[in-house]
């Protein structure tokens, strides 16, 4: 911010902000007239706005002489000290002007999970490299877990798996990707290229309770529905790796 932009500002007091940076200019080039010409005004508007601000505060804050002028101890403490606040409005108007167009601030996300090199890791990872003055908050959560703290205030934005129908919420379909059936070593199905639901008829299914848990299961339920034998559905408490390593085991004990 330059100083013509904020001369005319008030602050919360009957000084104007003006004064303030006529005195810091002065400060700096030691001489009404180049503090004039820095500020694009007269060498006497620059005198009468120190001269006001010296008698309302009481104090000299510059010797004057021929030679130009120099701070008094008080004026250098009170330079000081103002510099910093016209630092700090500075950094606020700027940093406001930033939050407004995006550019700053925080933004708190749910995921279901985070799949290193997946669609959305490199999505957050380019999200950062072009927004690095955004403080990223990301939680792991249910898509139900989500939508309640989205209606909460508690987060910004969430992606969860599916359409789901949000009328209090903004939603929109952002990528999408083969589903992907974990078969066990062994299994009938795990030689073919593409599984199809028909293929999946009356065989255990397993899924979490967390994570994008809940949605799988309810997909399951639909594309099957309506199907003999029925799908058997097991879940676990447990994260996707955990839930990996059982898709054999559990299968075993079942045909056992």
């Amino acid at each position: 911010m330059s100083p013509r932009q904020i001369c005319g500002t008030l602050l919360g007091t009957r000084i104007p902000l003006a004064s303030f940076i006529q005195t810091l200019a002065v400060a700096e080039h030691l001489s009404f007239y180049r503090a004039a010409q820095a500020l694009g005004t007269t060498q006497s508007s620059v005198s009468a706005w120190i001269r006001t601000l010296e008698e309302d505060l009481g104090v000299l804050l510059f010797e004057r002489n021929t030679r130009g002028v120099r701070l008094t101890e008080a004026g250098r403490l009170f330079v000081e000290r103002v510099s910093i606040g016209v630092d700090q409005l500075d950094h606020a108007v700027k940093t406001a002007g930033m939050a407004a167009l995006g550019e700053c601030g925080r933004l708190r996300m749910a995921i279901h999970a985070l799949i290193p090199r997946s669609f959305l890791a490199r999505l957050i990872w380019q999200y950062r490299k072009d927004y690095p003055c955004i403080d990223l908050e990301i939680i792991e959560s249910t898509a139900r877990e989500a939508v309640m703290k989205l209606r909460a205030g508690q987060l910004d934005m969430a992606f969860v798996a599916g359409v789901p129908e949000l009328p209090d919420c903004h939603a929109r379909p952002i990528w999408t990707e083969p589903l992907m059936a974990v078969l066990p070593e062994g299994h009938h199905l795990a030689k073919q290229r593409d599984v199809i639901w028909a293929d999946l008829t009356g065989e255990t299914f397993l899924a979490g309770y967390g994570g994008t848990g809940p949605q799988v299961h309810d997909h399951i339920v639909l594309r099957l529905a309506g199907c003999w034998p029925a799908p058997s559905i097991r879940r676990f408490d447990v994260g996707r790796s955990t839930l990996l390593s059982l898709v054999g085991q559990v299968l075993v004990s079942t045909r056992n």
